[in-house]
């Protein structure tokens, strides 16, 4: 508050040297002047520092609309998620009936379990017989595995345990690595 004080009385001084009286408008100019030079000369004065002025405007994103978004990602189009839908209860089948036959088969009890290796058939032979998919490749990439699949089947039906356990492990290997393949085709990023 004192160098307000001296500052105003410096202006005035410097006024009546010049003869000139300010008008109100000048006065209430210069009250201003002498308060943000105050302020900031406080603010220089406690632990407080001077923050930088930021000169770069921040990058937005551009709006994209959902028709662009839906075109962008493949999995996304009105046709492949019908077939997906129609695809749906096909592949949920055919997993229910692999873990119902798999303890029977891991067990050697393969020609016990006669209705689990029929449904196994019918259900590798359901996601074989899918129409063509809209998107290409992903039939092939959903289905891996299904052939492998209805050979365990058939072999277990005949009461080899062994050959539908050869069969089981094949296709299980077959359809971990198919996954991978069919979010890249369903989100439309490039295969490695």
């Amino acid at each position: 508050m004192h160098r307000l004080h001296h500052l105003w009385q410096r202006v005035a001084s410097h006024e009546t040297q010049r003869h000139v009286d300010p008008t109100g408008r000048q006065r209430a100019l210069l009250v201003c002047v002498l308060l943000a030079t105050s302020l900031t000369a406080c603010q220089s004065g406690s632990r407080a520092t001077a923050q930088p002025v930021p000169t770069a405007v921040p990058v937005v994103p551009p709006v994209t609309s959902a028709r662009s978004q839906a075109v962008s990602v493949p999995g996304t189009s009105p046709a492949v998620q019908a077939w997906m839908k129609r695809a749906e209860p096909v592949q949920i089948e055919l997993n229910d009936s692999v873990a119902a036959v798999g303890p029977a088969v891991a067990a050697g009890v393969a020609s016990k379990a006669q209705p689990l290796c029929s449904r196994l058939v019918r259900a590798a032979g359901a996601v074989l017989a899918l129409p063509p998919a809209p998107l290409p490749g992903l039939k092939e990439e959903l289905a891996a595995g299904a052939q492998d699949l209805h050979r365990a089947g058939l072999t277990c039906l005949a009461g080899d345990a062994v050959a539908a356990r050869a069969h089981l492990d094949a296709a299980q290997a077959a359809r971990t690595s198919s996954e991978e393949r069919v979010d890249k085709l369903l989100f439309g990023t490039a295969a490695d």
